[in-house]
């Protein structure tokens, strides 16, 4: 029996800049701030609280802060919802309270407000 080794496609080396990301389709992320960057520092770890996350999230800001598609990235995450992690510069819960009251804007008044079940 005649064994033949797996051959991999070839790859084209691209010479000279990249070319301009679609950001419409999503190419925005190849060019974000975060790119090289360990994604642990942008997502919390089980039972991270208090002090240790403020921490992580605000350094995970700081690489947002100057990134070329911080909007891109933030319009994302509030368009799909995102529940976890740092994104355009703004945290889980960030987002939370940046949804929340658009939310409420739009509930018509005859409508009663429901309470949060504790």
């Amino acid at each position: 029996m005649r064994r033949t080794l797996c051959r991999l496609p070839a790859v084209k080396v691209r010479h000279g800049p990249e070319p301009p990301a679609d950001r419409d389709r999503g190419d925005w992320r190849i060019l974000g701030s975060c790119r090289n960057v360990e994604s642990s520092l942008f997502f919390s770890p089980e039972g991270e609280r208090g002090r240790d996350r403020a921490r992580r999230e605000a350094r995970a800001k700081r690489v947002c802060q100057d990134c070329p598609v911080l909007t891109e990235c933030r319009e994302y995450a509030l368009a799909v919802a995102e529940p976890y992690g740092t994104w355009g510069g703004m945290s889980e819960n960030d987002r939370r309270r940046h949804i929340r009251p658009r939310q409420t804007e739009r509930r018509p008044a005859d409508l009663p407000v429901e309470e949060p079940v504790r």
